[in-house]
This record gives structure tokens, sequence and C-alpha cells, in this order.
């Protein structure tokens, strides 16, 4: 299976969340050993702060390229040692993103990580809730969408603890391991996307 995945098709889980949703999502406790943070991507310790979250060090390289009229960051410090990173996409224009298009009425979380030595403190979820925080405060008219591997078992009960609920799914066709077509299918809509030639973030 895991090799069909990565080379043939795959299919993942799309999360949505609107304005109507708010009364069914269900708050996360800060926990007393946990701190929440936004952080500034111009800061010159962004590169030294992201090493110590994630371990593969393409990905750091990757999103510290990224800019803060696009990206909101959202780091967590357990006992004060970076611990975790999640990642508001809020772009101006359409961009695809993994896959997927973003438009100016959406924005995407994306990007998260905890780091292997301080999983199991619930931190994923407490980074959410800071999320979740800055869209109902900023741009609580925009759709909120989160896709997440269907084989991420972690991950798929973490957000659903927060009581957000799968509204579609993304169907990849890929030839050679690269993304060649995407369908995003919802119970409103079906979008299919040939990924070639597009504006990505």
């Amino acid at each position: 299976m895991k090799c069909v995945e990565k080379y043939i098709f795959k299919k993942r889980n799309i999360y949505l969340i609107s304005k109507h949703d708010i009364n069914a999502l269900k708050h996360i406790e800060i926990k007393p050993n946990v701190t929440i943070t936004y952080y500034n991507l111009n800061d010159d310790h962004l590169e030294s702060v992201l090493s110590h979250i994630y371990e593969n060090k393409k990905l750091v390289t990757k999103y510290i390229k990224r800019n803060e009229r696009d990206w909101k960051l959202i780091i967590a410090y357990y006992n004060n040692n970076p611990a975790g990173a999640f990642w508001i996409f809020e772009p101006n224009e359409k961009f695809f993103y993994d896959s997927i298009e973003i438009n100016p009425n959406q924005i995407l979380f994306c990007s998260v990580y905890v780091n292997s030595n301080y999983r199991g403190h619930g931190i994923q979820n407490q980074m959410r809730e800071k999320a979740l925080e800055y869209w109902m405060n900023n741009c609580i008219d925009k759709e909120v969408i989160s896709v997440v591997e269907r084989s991420n078992i972690a991950s798929n009960k973490n957000i659903q603890r927060c009581g957000i609920k799968i509204k579609g799914y993304n169907y990849l066709i890929k030839l050679l391991g690269k993304n060649i077509v995407s369908i995003y299918k919802t119970n409103d809509k079906t979008n299919i996307w040939f990924l070639f030639n597009i504006k990505k973030a």
C-alpha cells in the first residue's frame, strides 16, 4: 500500500471549517508547561528555532523562505524548548499548495509538526487552538482547510478531538511518484486540477 500511495495513487482527508461550525468546535486548554505564540518570520533566530523542531533539515531550508504577507507561524514551547510548529497560509491570490488550490476566501492550516521528543502532550491541538483563535479574530468569513493523510492516524484523531469533521477527500494521481492530477471532492463541489505549469506557493 505504501508503494501505491508513493508512486501511483493517494487519498487524503479534507477537513473544512466555516463560521457556521463554531459551536461544534471543542475548546483545547493550554497546559501549564506549554507556551503557544506567534513567531516573527523576520526574526534572526527563525532557522535555529525551526531546526530544533523539524528533524528534516530540507524542510527548514524551505520554510525559512516563507514571507509574512502570505504566512503566519505559530510555535509551541515545552518547558521553554521549541517543540512544535503550525503554519497558516492566507494568500491574497490563488495559489496551489500541496496539490490543492487555495484562494483568497480560504486559509490553509499546514506544515504542522511536533518534534518526536515532545509528543504525547497534546501540543498539536494546543497550536491548532491558537490558529483557530487567529481565524476567529481576523478572517472568520474565510473557509479553513486542513489536508491530512489518511494513513496518519494520530493526526486524524487529533484534529477530530477538536470537533473538526471530514467534509471531503483529495485524490492524487501520480506518475513515477510525482502528482499529476488532483481531484478535490466535497458535498458542495468537485474540482479536477492538472498539475502542470501551476502557480505554487
